[in-house]
């Protein structure tokens, strides 16, 4: 899923202890093939595979806010790398850690506030009384028709 050795931002492979793109490949197979030196299995592996790997990706956007998109360039910047490669880093160690990801609800989500401060007067009206927890956790409800059908369609099992 991720080849440290393509970098898909600057269109690179780490091969020959340097960062090469596809014109330097080719040219160096070229200019091998030129001079009559016929090894170039490796410079063309290489090639190839970056060749397939950009061929492949995809351009994946979604809208930030202000706020979370500053929060990613300073995280690229101060790592070295592009705001894409954090961003593909993320996603991978959330794939990679949570299989069993459900749909998430971003309506539900964004309407839930949960805090442990006390209300203040003109919110006590709205606000929910704080219960201490008991042994036994809340079931969690079954899963909609709708939510299944999502569920299955978010991850191809239709």
């Amino acid at each position: 899923m991720n080849d440290p050795t393509i970098d898909l931002d600057a269109e690179a492979i780490w091969f020959d202890d340097r960062w090469q793109n596809k014109e330097e490949l080719a040219t160096a197979v070229r200019t091998k093939l030129e001079k009559g030196e016929f090894n170039v299995a490796q410079l063309s592996a290489a090639l190839e595979r970056l060749h397939h790997a950009l061929a492949s990706a995809r351009v994946v956007a979604f809208r930030a806010d202000a706020e979370l998109a500053e929060a990613l360039a300073g995280h690229a910047e101060r790592a070295g790398v592009s705001v894409g490669a954090v961003l593909r880093y993320a996603v991978k160690q959330l794939l990679d850690n949570d299989p069993s990801l459900r749909p998430i609800d971003l309506h539900a989500a964004a309407q839930t506030v949960t805090t442990v401060e006390p209300a203040l007067p003109e919110e006590h009206a709205g606000a929910v009384a704080l219960r201490p927890k008991t042994g036994a956790s809340r079931p969690a409800s079954a899963p909609s028709a709708e939510d299944e059908r999502a569920e299955r369609s978010f991850f191809g099992r239709d």
